[in-house]
């Protein structure tokens, strides 16, 4: 039983949510539909609208001290969020990249979050947001779930290229039924794009132009508005002052710009011994992001993944490391000596093709991303560290669950030997009916960063909802 319906916003995705609600309104005429958002910029937006209740949530955590809840009501709610959804209040906190410093200001930060939250989520919620990349996102799903509603996030996929898969939890997704058809001639098609370089497959990997400055000025203002709102707000989403931020904004990318550190160690394939070493690929996340900070809340730290997987390695393999190709020249250049300060490790440049790392390569190890379901579709092993949702589609499913960093020596020893992986046809079937095919994904659209979608493709997400709510009936 559906009471209220929450869409979660931020400014790349108002119009998108514009949109849905309107849609919601259609199929639910009964039942009220409010957007939470932490910035001004959605508010005003939703508010010109004028058809949908907007809640700015620094003015309610601003309304509270946090005291107002007692640690055995706290505790009582932490064991429910850890039946009802896998992850307790610690962990859902710690995927929060703008936390306080201190542990007190941490709590209270919790207990804010927990005091208003309970009270906007309501028995039977139907809420939607994007991935579960902040504290907020994740213990509102958490809360919607306990209180028997419903909870749909979506993040785009890069495998099936363009498609969004849509989460239940950040380790579980909703499912609908396709055929076995259907699915089998995504798989041969996503296949076949596997020669292409990420950037002709994946929509989001395109490097956007530079609109004129007279446009970005217009915009850049728009936003030094909303932004200077929110920081009198205290919205811990404005992380900097925003007169220093629009500075930012502006001169950043020019400096970053093509910008990349040539901190290799080697700078070319030819450059790698193939005849006396076998090599692991392990390719770096870009951060912060979602991926790190709820597909792998235990291990976040991807010099210390290089570390853990270098000190397992038998003596003829080696570690091949590539940067995601979007931390080109944000990361500082200390960041790469450290990695190269590893035994066993070869940095290459991130303009390198992971699929032309992926034919040399024994096979490969990462935290969460993508190659590693590339390389499960070309017959090659691969470990995820953290639970992805694809992770079933892997040869060994299971290891982060089982924690079985001890046993990655002799795992890769079976490597050695061209241990071949053969796909999952039924975990590969799940993780498709887990996705629309569309990309909800911000693209520049004019100045502005939005999801671009049109009705046709909303309607395949709000068709998705009611066809997981139905099976879940």
């Amino acid at each position: 039983m559906i009471n209220q319906i929450l869409i979660y916003t931020r400014p790349w995705e108002v119009r998108f949510g514009i949109m849905l609600a309107t849609e919601f309104s259609r199929q639910y005429p009964d039942k009220p539909i409010k957007f939470v958002t932490f910035f001004s910029l959605c508010k005003k937006m939703i508010q010109s609208d004028g058809r949908f209740e907007v809640i700015y949530m620094p003015k309610l955590l601003n309304e509270v001290t946090g005291n107002e809840i007692n640690e055995k009501d706290i505790a009582e709610l932490d064991n429910l969020l850890y039946c009802k959804s896998g992850a307790n209040l610690n962990m859902m906190l710690s995927s929060e990249r703008f936390l306080p410093k201190d542990s007190i200001s941490k709590e209270i930060f919790r207990n804010k979050h927990l005091i208003v939250l309970d009270k906007l989520v309501i028995e039977g919620t139907l809420s939607v947001s994007s991935m579960y990349d902040h504290f907020v996102y994740w213990l509102a799903g958490a809360l919607a779930t306990a209180k028997n509603g419903y909870h749909f996030a979506f993040c785009a996929s890069g495998l099936p290229p363009n498609r969004t898969t849509i989460f239940k939890t950040p380790w579980e997704t909703w499912t609908v039924s396709r055929s076995i058809e259907e699915t089998n001639h995504i798989l041969d098609e996503t296949i076949q794009k596997l020669n292409l370089p990420v950037e002709q497959r994946v929509s989001y990997m395109k490097k956007d132009e530079m609109p004129s400055f007279r446009r970005r000025f217009n915009q850049r203002y728009k936003e030094f508005k909303c932004s200077v709102e929110d920081w009198n707000s205290n919205s811990y989403f404005v992380t900097k002052n925003p007169y220093l931020r629009i500075l930012r904004r502006f001169f950043m990318p020019l400096l970053l710009y093509n910008s990349d550190y040539k901190h290799y160690t080697v700078s070319d394939l030819n450059d790698i011994d193939l005849k006396n070493y076998k090599y692991l690929f392990v390719p770096l996340h870009y951060e912060p992001e979602a991926v790190i900070n709820m597909f792998s809340p235990w291990l976040r730290d991807q010099i210390e993944m290089c570390r853990l997987i270098s000190q397992a390695l038998p003596t003829n393999v080696k570690l091949i490391v590539k940067d995601h190709p979007l931390m080109s020249g944000i990361r500082k250049k200390e960041y790469y000596k450290k990695i190269q300060e590893i035994p066993n490790v070869l940095l290459v440049p991130s303009m390198i093709q992971s699929n032309n790392l992926l034919g040399i390569c024994i096979g490969v190890i990462c935290l969460a991303g993508t190659a590693a379901n590339e390389a499960a579709l070309l017959g090659k092993p691969s470990i995820c560290l953290g639970k992805p949702p694809f992770r079933k589609n892997l040869q060994y499913a299971d290891f982060a669950e089982d924690f079985q960093i001890s046993n990655l020596y002799s795992v890769i020893k079976k490597w050695e030997n061209e241990d071949e992986y053969k796909l999952d046809l039924h975990s590969w079937n799940t993780w498709v009916n887990s996705q629309i095919d569309i990309p909800l994904v911000p693209v520049m659209n004019g100045v502005v960063k939005e999801i671009n979608v049109e009705y046709d493709d909303l309607k395949k997400f709000t068709q998705f909802i009611n066809d997981s709510l139905s099976k879940n009936e």
